[in-house]
């Protein structure tokens, strides 16, 4: 017989553990895959796909617990999966994390089955950047729950380990890491509404002479990764974000060195909001740049004696504290509980 050839999909389709062979994908829903809708499942699961291709799938190629589900059915932790998809176009779609090896050099604050707090030194970069993929506190979180067996990248659909705050590389202290997905959800939304106070210890130029808090609008240029502050409310509110920094000072050091007399104060930072490079824009911005801060000193006008040749690049800005409140399940047990860096040393 000749001609277009029409096949049963139910009669052609084989499939053997997690990958068919013919034209299958067969999974059950784990813990770190439940409470989201099936949609946004597959668009974490199927990264390279678009939001069309997606839907269609729902719609045509997707069943759950045996039976068509709608875009918003939400899943629970063993739930059936069965996509009717060729293999090549499934690896096409999917993205694994092969969790890059990296010898951990962060020390360990707090941990526990749902949360890591680690220390992170000056130096590092939390994140990959366009320059630097591999060398990373992530990769070296990853690394190290890896070798525990308390993270498996070639298991997860969907879960992917990730830090719920971020410190710029030059920036050291702590940051937290959640361990499972229901962990990071609640961790995530503790930092957005302001349940987890952030607290550094900075060393500034001049002398700070009382409390301050400095809540001008940061915006970003684009050219130089450089954030500016709208002292004056001539940038257009769509164009920047919400900033605010309370400052208070510790005590000032006046020191003698060559005849010349450098003053510095020790301020105590809380941080009210999350922006890029906000506590060293903020500070330059009422003119007390960080100490040896070479990319705001230059915006605050302040002599280039502050610069230290020796230690180019660094500067004394510690994330020394994080204080938790009212926080809810999974990570309930960590309400007005408060870590901070009296155990490195």
């Amino acid at each position: 017989m000749y001609g277009k050839k029409e096949y049963n999909k139910k009669s052609w389709v084989k499939h053997d553990k997690n990958l068919g062979f013919n034209g299958m994908v067969k999974f059950t829903i784990a813990e770190n895959d439940a409470g989201q809708r099936l949609d946004r499942f597959f668009k974490k699961y199927y990264c390279n796909a678009s939001l069309a291709y997606i839907y269609k799938l729902i719609r045509k190629d997707v069943k759950v617990n045996g039976k068509k589900c709608k875009q918003n059915f939400l899943l629970n932790a063993g739930d059936a999966v069965h996509i009717y998809i060729s293999d090549d176009e499934h690896k096409r779609m999917i993205l694994k994390d092969k969790g890059v090896q990296i010898k951990p050099s962060f020390k360990i604050i707090f941990e526990d089955d749902n949360l890591l707090v680690v220390y992170k030194r000056a130096g590092l970069l939390t994140h990959g950047s366009s320059t630097e993929k591999k060398r990373t506190l992530l990769n070296e979180v990853k690394t190290y729950l890896i070798q525990k067996g308390e993270y498996d990248p070639g298991f997860e659909k969907t879960f992917s380990l990730a830090t719920s705050n971020r410190l710029d590389r030059n920036t050291e202290g702590l940051i937290a890491i959640a361990k499972n997905a229901a962990s990071q959800r609640e961790l995530n939304a503790a930092f957005k509404e302001g349940r987890i106070e952030r607290y550094y210890v900075a060393e500034v130029v001049g002398e700070v002479r009382g409390d301050v808090t400095i809540d001008y609008p940061l915006y970003k240029s684009a050219k130089n990764n450089t954030v500016f502050a709208d002292k004056d409310g001539s940038v257009p509110p769509d164009v920047t974000k919400e900033a605010i920094t309370k400052v208070h000072p510790i005590r000032v050091n006046r020191i003698d060195k060559n005849g010349s007399e450098f003053t510095y104060t020790v301020v105590r930072v809380k941080l009210l909001t999350g922006r890029t490079h906000q506590i060293r824009v903020h500070l330059a911005a009422i003119g007390h740049p960080l100490v040896n801060d070479r990319k705001y000193l230059k915006y605050a006008n302040v002599s280039s004696k502050y610069l230290n040749p020796d230690k180019r690049d660094k500067y004394s800005l510690i994330a020394d504290k994080i204080a938790f409140f009212k926080m809810n399940s999974p990570l309930e047990y960590m309400s007005n509980t408060y870590l901070d860096t009296s155990v490195v040393k």
